[in-house]
């Protein structure tokens, strides 16, 4: 049971974990960067080296730009065009699949990998021509009716 290691037994075992290629935190070489950019996620991010004992933090920054300081901008555009056609208040006379087919569409149109491939911007080490990528992008394409439209949200 984890209640019945010592502190010093814990702090052996998490730095014996390894990725599938047996390397561990320390071997990988990160730093407070934001992945597949030049943004540091602290002051000084690129100097921080990232450890075992402080992957929490640098897993919490992670998320916090990607899910909100990276995106700030953008959703202030979309309030911002939002507000110029109608105030916002009168969003919550729509329920949310209602946003979502006017925001979405409904339409039975098909999304083909061609139209995937000129309008995904992979990023974060990513390129249109990563395995991963070209695997995504045969998915969504393989979804039966407009479950496509799920991908959207992500």
């Amino acid at each position: 049971k984890q209640e019945d290691l010592t502190q010093e037994r814990k702090d052996g075992l998490i730095k014996q974990i390894t990725d599938d290629n047996g390397a561990t935190l320390d071997d990988l070489c990160l730093d407070f960067v934001l992945p597949g950019t030049d943004i540091e996620l602290t002051a000084g991010g690129h100097t921080v080296a990232l450890t075992i004992e402080n992957v929490e933090e640098y897993l919490c920054a992670v998320v916090n730009y990607t899910l909100r300081e990276g995106v700030r901008k953008q959703m202030e555009a979309l309030r911002q065009g939002f507000s110029s056609v109608m105030p916002l208040s009168h969003l919550q006379l729509f329920y949310a699949n209602e946003m979502s087919q006017l925001l979405c569409g409904t339409g039975p149109g098909r999304w083909t990998e061609e139209d995937l491939c000129t309008t995904l911007q992979p990023d974060h080490g990513y390129t249109a021509s990563s395995t991963a990528v070209k695997h995504l992008i045969q998915v969504i394409c393989g979804e039966a009716g407009n479950v496509h439209c799920c991908y959207l949200y992500v």
